[in-house]
């Protein structure tokens, strides 16, 4: 690895990739290469992954009883789950009725003018073993990204995979459920605008349970558990499907 002037950490391909085709120079007091390019991939300095903690997230939810911040220890969690609940909290959103269907919105802060690959994580109901009888259910849900156009007019985009805009939760795991691309056609970093008090000018994703049938015969649960938000730059996507065991340089847990 390779440490710069204010402290990044860069890894592997990242570090030596920066060397590429660059002539060694060895002067009295150390070294340095001479390049006709600086090999920085963006997501190592303007385009970053963008991770929205569920409990520390602009959260409102708009026709749901309440939401929740629950605490899960590694002690705690069931240990037939696999992963990890990111930060150790979750939020939890509940519907104002048994038959209703709640929704959560998250404003993001900081979004860049480029395609991001949008994840959301799912945590499981049986996360918490010692809590927990019935019968456990997945999620199921619609993503919308809320934004604004070149002209400043709000506008909303149903996200799809494919022909696919109906997402289920794996319920074996902490599931990061990829939810399709969206592209930001205005930039909003260093605005300041990215909280609940500027709702009307902040970028949002609205998560929407889609859960059928009556509460007691459901095949879904309609209590909707978020661990995070991520906002990957589509080039990382890309890169870390392409590169197995990639390791990205900031911390993301």
């Amino acid at each position: 690895s390779l440490v710069n002037t204010d402290r990044s950490i860069f890894y592997g391909n990242d570090a030596s990739d920066m060397f590429a085709d660059a002539r060694r120079i060895d002067k009295s007091n150390g070294s340095m290469w001479l390049t006709d390019s600086l090999r920085l991939r963006p997501w190592l300095t303007y385009n970053p992954i963008i991770k929205i903690q569920g409990e520390y997230g602009a959260a409102k939810s708009y026709n749901a009883g309440a939401t929740t911040i629950v605490p899960i220890s590694k002690a705690e969690q069931n240990p037939d789950i696999q992963g990890n609940v990111s930060n150790g909290y979750y939020l939890t959103v509940t519907p104002s009725a048994p038959a209703s269907n709640p929704e959560a919105i998250f404003y993001l802060p900081e979004v860049r003018s480029t395609t991001y690959a949008v994840y959301v994580c799912f945590v499981p109901e049986n996360i918490n073993a010692s809590t927990y009888t019935d019968k456990v259910r997945p999620n199921i849900v619609q993503v919308t990204m809320g934004y604004n156009d070149l002209k400043g007019k709000p506008q909303e985009q149903v996200l799809k995979v494919g022909k696919t805009s109906l997402f289920q939760s794996d319920i074996t795991k902490v599931d990061t459920v990829y939810v399709g691309d969206f592209t930001f056609p205005l930039c909003y970093f260093g605005t300041g605008i990215s909280n609940v008090t500027q709702a009307s000018y902040a970028p949002y994703i609205r998560i929407n349970s889609r859960a059928t049938g009556k509460p007691n015969v459901s095949p879904y649960d309609r209590n909707l558990r978020i661990d995070y938000i991520m906002l990957v730059p589509k080039d990382l996507d890309n890169y870390i499907k392409e590169h197995p065991g990639y390791k990205y340089q900031h911390e993301i847990d």
